[in-house]
């Protein structure tokens, strides 16, 4: 996976990965990475009800050699 770094060198950026919308496809009560409107990401459960989130993504594979 590559990434790049934004204006400030401050956060690691993927150029090839974007949010996921929240829909009504959207993952409910499971932990995933959520993308709040105020441009923060968290990680937590979608209830399917709040409109604060405004996408999700799935938390990665952890690879068998970082176990």
């Amino acid at each position: 996976m590559t990434h790049t770094l934004n204006n400030d060198n401050t956060v690691a950026v993927s150029p090839d990965i974007y949010w996921l919308p929240i829909n009504k496809d959207t993952p409910r009560g499971v932990k995933m990475f959520l993308y709040g409107i105020g441009g923060v990401a968290s990680i937590g459960h979608w209830d399917g009800k709040t409109k604060f989130w405004r996408g999700w993504l799935p938390l990665p594979k952890v690879p068998e050699s970082m176990k």
